[in-house]
């Protein structure tokens, strides 16, 4: 065995006393593409590492693909990561933060964010074909999912991504105490790419079709304006269905005021649970209100934020009208 390998042997097994002794005796401190380095980090060396780094071992080494900061972030190394930015090694390396990610190292992340590392473009990445789990470390780190242009829900949805469109989606058309921040970029990434299944994604998941003005429609394709026109006939049925039965008004035509208001107010009716159009309602003595729901008829509830459901089946399963 050579003096090199035997330097490279002794980090491994983390054997201070021979790695001194190999370098006093002029082995390599770099050898093989800084294998004591790496192998004293990726085992956890820690008096190994430190007298590796006081001897001026190279972090560069292998830089284009991390280097020594992308072993230290694979292993979780906090202290070691920032030791390594603290000495010049470069944090925006998709080399380094891969790894990173996959780890579920959400706090080296963070360092690494703090030190320019640009987690938004990871996120952009990831949300192609990543896992939910990889998202969500991203995201509690500090990425934005609205950065640049909202790619990352864009290439979600032309990668059916399902489980991250899924979790985008639902952010961006939430609910936050009756208001909707980010609705309004949710109108405008529809309006913004060209290609229907955008479009098509954000409406089957409750985007209101009446919320795109003539000038947005005005440029787009023949195909997008009858995506979205059937979608405004499916929207204006389930209105006119959710009006009735708030207004108790089964008999009589209701005011154009009120229909027109539900199609450009409601932000998420959930009439989509009710497959039957044939939706009923009535008042009894006692003022109540019932749905039909596949040939039944239930009794219509209000829950504790005024949202109005109906329990079916034995089990009493919960689907919510609105």
């Amino acid at each position: 065995m050579t003096l090199d390998e035997e330097l490279v042997t002794a980090a491994m097994k983390g054997d201070l006393r021979v790695v001194k002794e190999k370098i006093s005796n002029h082995a390599n401190i770099n050898t093989r593409n800084g294998a004591p380095l790496r192998h004293a980090i990726l085992n956890g060396h820690k008096d190994v590492i430190d007298y590796l780094l006081d001897n001026n071992a190279n972090i560069y080494i292998d830089d284009e693909y991390g280097g020594a900061l992308s072993w230290a972030a694979k292993k979780g190394n906090v202290e070691l990561v920032k030791t390594l930015l603290s000495k010049g090694a470069k944090a925006n390396n998709k080399h380094v933060l891969l790894p990173t990610i996959s780890a579920n190292h959400v706090k080296v992340l963070e360092v690494l964010h703090d030190a320019g590392a640009n987690i938004n473009d990871m996120l952009a990445l990831v949300s192609k074909k990543g896992s939910l789990k990889s998202i969500n470390i991203l995201l509690a780190a500090g990425a934005d999912m609205r950065a640049n242009n909202d790619i990352a829900i864009v290439n979600a949805i032309h990668n059916e991504n399902k489980k991250v469109i899924e979790l985008f989606i639902n952010k961006y058309l939430a609910q936050d105490d009756g208001i909707y921040p980010l609705y309004h970029a949710a109108i405008d990434i529809c309006n913004r790419e060209k290609n229907t299944k955008v479009l098509s994604t954000f409406l089957n998941h409750g985007l209101n079709p009446y919320k795109f003005t003539p000038e947005m429609i005005q440029s787009w394709s023949p195909e997008k304006r009858e995506l979205l026109d059937k979608a405004k006939k499916t929207w204006r049925d389930r209105s006119e269905v959710f009006a009735q039965i708030i207004y108790k008004n089964k008999n009589s035509e209701l005011p154009q005021v009120i229909i027109d208001d539900i199609l450009m107010n409601s932000a998420r009716p959930k009439l989509d649970k009710i497959k039957d159009t044939s939706t009923d309602t009535q008042s009894s003595r006692g003022g109540a209100e019932y749905a039909r729901y596949k040939g039944r008829k239930y009794k219509v509830r209000v829950g504790k934020k005024g949202g109005r459901y109906i329990l079916v089946g034995k089990d009493k399963k919960k689907i919510y009208i609105y």
